[in-house]
Order: C-alpha cells, then sequence, then structure tokens
C-alpha cells in the first residue's frame, strides 16, 4: 500500500470513511468474481451474496448448480474473501486496509471447489455483474461498474482470449463497466490467458517492491499495469 501511495490517498477521504466506513458514505460497487461469498466483518454492511455460477453440481460442492448463493465452499474459499478485503476491507485498526474502504463487494461464485473457472460460467457471471440479463438467472439488483477478476478459465487452450468470455466482456465494457483481471502467475506471456488476453480488459501483473517482475508473473503487451504482489526482491535473490 505504502509502495503505491495509498496512505497519502486516504487522507484525501472522508473522515468518517478512513475511520467508520459505513452505508451512508459514497461508495461505488465492485464485483468479485472469484470463489464465492465469505461473511468477513471488515465488510459488514458493505458486502452482498451475489449468485453462484458454477453450473456442473459436483464441482459446486453445495448439492446442485448455479442458485442465488453464492458462498464460498471447500480449501479455496478464502481466495474471494482475501481479494474483497484487499480491495474494501474498513480502516477499523483490525485485520488489513482495504484500498477504498467505503466500496460495496457483489460477489459473484465462479470457481467450484477445485478452484477451476469453467469457461462459460466466467462468461455467464461477467455479464450478470454488470447488471446484464443472464437467461434463467434473476436479475442482479445491484449491478457493479468495476469487476475485478483475480483468475483465468480452465478447461481451455492458453493460446489466445476464449471467443465467449471475449463477447461477455465486450458486452459489459458497452454497459459501462471497467473488467480488472490478473495477468495470471506462470511465468508466461498473458496473451494467451482469458480473460488477461482479452481485448477491452485492464490487465495487471505483480511486481516486488523495488519493481521488477517475480519470475511467478504473466507478463506481456497485454499487461497494462504492474502493482506490489510479491515478496521483498531480496527474498527471490536468496532463494536462486
Amino acid at each position: 500500500m505504502t509502495t503505491i501511495g495509498m496512505p497519502q490517498a486516504w487522507t484525501l477521504l472522508p473522515e468518517t470513511v478512513r475511520k467508520v466506513s459505513t452505508s451512508k458514505t459514497p461508495s461505488i460497487t465492485v464485483a468479485v468474481l472469484d470463489t464465492g461469498f465469505v461473511n468477513s466483518p471488515e465488510l459488514a454492511g458493505r458486502v452482498v451474496n451475489g449468485y453462484d455460477f458454477v453450473r456442473d453440481p459436483a464441482r459446486a460442492g453445495d448439492g446442485n448448480g448455479r442458485d442465488a448463493d453464492a458462498s464460498g465452499v471447500g480449501q479455496f474459499a478464502y481466495h474471494g474473501e482475501v481479494v474483497a478485503n484487499i480491495i474494501a476491507a474498513a480502516h477499523d485498526g483490525r485485520g488489513m486496509a482495504g484500498i477504498n474502504p467505503s466500496a460495496r463487494i457483489v460477489h459473484v461464485r465462479v470457481a467450484g471447489v477445485d478452484g477451476l473457472i469453467d469457461p462459460q460460467d466466467l462468461a455467464d457471471g461477467l455479464r450478470w455483474a454488470a447488471g446484464i440479463a443472464v437467461p434463467g438467472v434473476s436479475a442482479n439488483p445491484n449491478p457493479a461498474k468495476v469487476l475485478n477478476l483475480s483468475l483465468f478459465a480452465d478447461f481451455i487452450p492458453l493460446t489466445g482470449c476464449d471467443a465467449r468470455i471475449q463477447n461477455a466482456v465486450n458486452a459489459v465494457t458497452a454497459a459501462g463497466a471497467l473488467v480488472v483481471v490478473g495477468a495470471a502467475n506462470d511465468g508466461a506471456d498473458a496473451a494467451g490467458y482469458s480473460p488477461a488476453g482479452c481485448r477491452n480488459v485492464l490487465t495487471v501483473t505483480s511486481a516486488t517492491q523495488v519493481g521488477t517482475r517475480p519470475a511467478y508473473a504473466n507478463w506481456g503487451r497485454s499487461v497494462a499495469l504492474a502493482a506490489p504482489g510479491a515478496r521483498p526482491a531480496t527474498a527471490f535473490r536468496s532463494a536462486a
């Protein structure tokens, strides 16, 4: 947070936002497409259990397929919680401090208990998150203007953006939402990944505290930004 100048940015926030983070403060809605909803006390009053888009009951692990309960299931359920708190955890003296402590979070579950993401589930989740109708699914009462995807679609070759996901991204962008995606952590060209290699997304990769690229971080022309996400550079040197 210090490296990207967040402490200076936070001084510009109203005192009620910095210290209390209530639903009465100005906010933006961010959809977290990930492993699903976990009830986090640092997001109290600002988190929505949105929708579960995992179609395969076996992979959903909750006894059925798609439903209106986006609760995370299994050993990877923590991932969506961590991402949501990085975005919006309250500045209340406990846990972490979120980048925007007034943001509202809508959880959209797209990952199965295996941690994998089906391309069609992701495409439908993208549309729903932005308030676009999805057949057989109730309308989203809390459409988001920012969609966070710290993931990539599985079950497809890593040779370029999947057409289903690209079409969904295009629709979401046309609806006025921003799609922010992780470049992935394979030390490879992000252009082969969906959605990191798609058009009309903001692709972000990881950097060390001194601005170098850690070996695991994906790279390439599709990457627009890098932000601290690695251990200190000395740790990588010593490990080598």
